[in-house]
């Protein structure tokens, strides 16, 4: 390696570069208007589907899931009486007395 002016050949000066501009933040999906649910059900939802809220709000948006997740919380929404959430529109049958 050379040495030019006490520091080796390709070192960097003392000078910094000007700061990059942090990375844009992604948008999180928001639910659809039609869809609406109140974060209590959500989190129902999502214990009930045994999954992260975060994949019953990206159902609710209408975005490409595996179909193990989308069959999970159909299943959890028609047990917590939320059917016409789901996706075909099939309302819940209301248990009778």
């Amino acid at each position: 390696m050379a040495v030019t002016n006490g520091k080796a050949a390709g070192a960097s000066s003392s000078k910094t570069a000007a700061p990059t501009p942090p990375p844009p933040k992604r948008k999180r999906p928001s639910l659809n208007r039609h869809a609406s649910i109140s974060p209590h059900d959500l989190r129902r939802v999502a214990v009930a589907a045994e999954c992260d809220p975060r994949c019953v709000v990206k159902y609710l948006s209408k975005l490409s899931q595996h179909s193990t997740m989308r069959a999970r919380i159909e299943r959890a929404l028609h047990a917590c009486a939320l059917g016409h959430l789901v996706d075909g529109g099939t309302p819940t049958p209301t248990p009778s007395r």
